[in-house]
């Protein structure tokens, strides 16, 4: 890609209900020289279009196939999540958040749904002026915060996910078998 460095990056639906619209814009002139990139299928209005072109800054490059994300985002500098604060937002599975964590980048955040569960880990902002100065400081954090964040990552996968399901499966077979083993037989009449 020719984007200009930094890249502030975001992978996802760029949805009307979901991108803001005003945090893209502050950021892209908070940092002129920087590539600001909404990747995926474009959902918005002419007008937010119209707003985001402004600023030459600004690409869309539209969606990608879900194989290629991870070499998309060795271009980004740090994650964005640009995410207004909705009951839409709140209901979204934060997928992208365990896609952030284990590429290990800095990753600024609005305060939503998964996000705020990382406080440490994940910059939040909860307004355009917080959100440029959240990137401001990812841009200089420490090397060894990736690795904390891929490990957390680790804990995330779907062969975890898998073995937290198994334990619950076996957990509740067992409390089943041994409810039947210690029940009362009942007499039957004859």
């Amino acid at each position: 890609r020719n984007w200009s460095s930094p890249v502030f990056g975001y992978t996802g639906s760029v949805h009307q209900d979901r991108i803001d619209i005003e945090i893209v814009v502050e950021l892209a002139k908070a940092f002129p020289a920087a590539t600001i990139a909404l990747v995926g299928p474009n959902m918005l209005n002419p007008e937010s279009v119209t707003r985001l072109a402004a600023h030459k800054n600004i690409v869309l490059p539209g969606p990608v196939d879900f194989s290629e994300v991870a070499s998309v985002m060795s271009a980004f500098d740090v994650c964005i999540v640009p995410h207004v604060v909705n009951d839409f937002t709140e209901s979204l599975s934060p997928l992208k958040l365990y896609e952030y964590l284990a590429s290990g980048l800095p990753t600024v955040s609005t305060p939503v749904s998964g996000f705020r569960d990382y406080p440490g880990l994940i910059h939040l902002a909860a307004d355009a002026s917080s959100f440029v100065r959240a990137c401001e400081i990812a841009l200089s954090e420490p090397q060894e915060m990736a690795v904390r964040r891929q490990e957390i990552a680790k804990q995330h996968s779907w062969d975890a996910r898998l073995d937290e399901i198994e334990a619950v499966i076996d957990s509740t077979l067992d409390s089943k078998a041994s409810s039947y083993s210690t029940a009362p037989r009942a007499a039957h009449a004859v």
